[in-house]
């Protein structure tokens, strides 16, 4: 009887004992805990996140720097630009100023000269070339003497690319002689002393003359008839500045140049 209800008591305790045991002993590898797998889970997925946000802060600071210096090549080109134009304006200016101080006796035949000290024909001024209307020309500097003047070109410069070989006349260059930014000359194909990697191409065009007197526009090659008279006239003229990197831009600055001083 007793033996009986010991085993009977026996099978109760085991029973309880199976009943009671704690969950987190129970796993499918018994070497490692549930818990310890599901932290590394987690370490994974949050390493894989910061990874992503990582490159993806890595990735606009890198489009901000290009941009930016984008930005700033953009604004130094553009001044750079702005330059050249300006200095065209004032070199044309000392042509006029140069022809007044050379053929001071002629001051009204001779102020459109295209070239100030030189005498085409050894005859005078009067008879020499004259900035003509709907004409384009380049400006350059002489090595010696370092005056400015105009050479006349039969066409105008085409902003294509890539560059014609009768358009490279109007390249920018450094003149290591002078100093000065001019016209590369007699080049056909790009220079190695060109502005890397953009460059500027540089030409004037003239406009019509304008009599104050008469208000009427004059279509002048030489000082001839009306041109070349005492009355008041204003010479209109443009410097076109086309600068390429790796789009087409332009600078046009226009004035009014008189044969007085306002």
């Amino acid at each position: 009887m007793f033996k009986s209800s010991d085993n009977y008591l026996k099978k109760i305790s085991i029973s309880k004992i199976s009943i009671n045991l704690p969950i987190s002993k129970i796993s499918i590898n018994p070497q490692i805990p549930i818990n310890s797998q599901i932290s590394k889970a987690f370490t994974l997925i949050e390493l894989s996140i910061v990874i992503v946000i990582l490159g993806v802060w890595l990735i606009w600071v890198f489009l901000t720097i290009k941009n930016s210096y984008k930005f700033l090549q953009n604004i130094k080109e553009k001044t750079m630009a702005i330059n050249f134009a300006r200095e065209g304006i004032e070199w044309v200016f000392s042509i006029r100023n140069t022809n007044w101080q050379k053929w001071a006796g002629k001051k009204d035949k001779c102020w459109l000269k295209i070239n100030p000290l030189v005498d085409e024909n050894t005859d005078g001024c009067e008879n020499d070339t004259w900035f003509g209307s709907g004409k384009v020309y380049i400006l350059d500097v002489t090595w010696v003497q370092q005056y400015f003047y105009l050479k006349e070109q039969s066409s105008a410069f085409s902003p294509s690319w890539p560059i014609t070989t009768n358009d490279w006349k109007y390249l920018l260059c450094l003149d290591s002689t002078t100093n000065l930014i001019k016209a590369c000359p007699n080049y056909t194909s790009r220079p190695a002393n060109y502005f890397d990697p953009t460059l500027f191409f540089r030409q004037v065009r003239w406009w019509y003359l304008l009599d104050k007197y008469t208000n009427t526009f004059l279509n002048c090659s030489d000082w001839q008839g009306s041109c070349g008279d005492k009355t008041f006239k204003e010479k209109n003229f443009c410097v076109d500045v086309f600068y390429f990197d790796w789009v087409k831009k332009k600078i046009t600055f226009c004035t009014v140049m008189t044969n007085f001083v306002k």
